[in-house]
């Protein structure tokens, strides 16, 4: 999954929520934050996800694009869900969780880009 960057700002505005606020919830620190808002450093998979749990929407409201598969399912998911009972929706939304976790660890890392200090994708750094 890649980044909206202007979708998480939106987003995040919407939700009357400051920099400082989104990145304190999600444990970066507000200039990581800034920096992914600004294009500047790239945001791990594992950051969107949490991004998207402190904005309370799904990951893919933040993403540039979802995969046509992944609409589909998501779409049929949220078809069948009140027709189950307590425990079988507990396990659909469970193996749904699973599956996008997989997805996410398959996605190759953005090109260039390296964790940080808070184990992030970073930018690229060049010696001189």
């Amino acid at each position: 999954m890649k980044l909206d960057r202007i979708k998480l700002r939106e987003l995040r505005r919407a939700k009357k929520m400051t920099g400082i606020g989104l990145a304190k919830a999600v444990g970066i620190s507000n200039v990581t934050l800034s920096k992914i808002e600004n294009g500047t450093q790239a945001m791990s998979n594992r950051l969107l996800l949490r991004v998207a749990k402190a904005l309370g929407v799904e990951p893919s409201a933040i993403c540039v694009d979802q995969p046509a598969d992944s609409a589909a399912l998501t779409a049929r998911i949220h078809e069948i869900l009140p027709q189950l009972g307590e425990s079988e929706r507990a396990e659909v939304l469970g193996l749904a969780a699973r599956l996008l976790e997989h997805r996410l660890r398959a996605a190759p890392p953005a090109s260039g880009n390296k964790p940080n200090k808070e184990g992030e994708a970073g930018t690229k750094r060049h010696s001189r």
